[in-house]
């Protein structure tokens, strides 16, 4: 760095480094976020709660022939005869949308 900037690295670099970032789990709270936020969306630069009819109507058109990522999905279950998502911290947050609440509407 001397040779190329004309500056001793100790002029960058900080005394000492900060502590390390420490990761844990955050599963409970994604799970909290998603039974509190599931049903909203965007409004402008705010959020409402999914009422707009206008939003349900275009998904309705947009998913009219079904969806891709549904297809991939049956097409696992048939294949392979369970279900590919794991629930390994309890139900789906969200009660009408646990596995036992979507039968029959696929």
């Amino acid at each position: 760095m001397k040779r190329y900037d004309g500056r001793e690295a100790a002029e960058v670099l900080p005394a000492a480094l900060p502590e390390p970032v420490l990761l844990e789990p955050n599963k409970a709270y994604v799970r909290e976020v998603l039974a509190a936020q599931i049903d909203l969306t965007s409004l402008g630069t705010g959020y409402v709660m999914d009422a707009h009819r206008r939003l349900q109507a275009n998904l309705a058109k947009v998913n009219a022939g079904g969806t891709f990522s549904e297809d991939v999905i049956d097409a696992h279950r048939d294949r392979f005869g369970a279900e590919y998502r794991l629930q390994t911290e309890g139900p789906h947050p969200v009660e009408r949308l646990r596995e036992d609440s979507l039968v029959g509407h696929r």
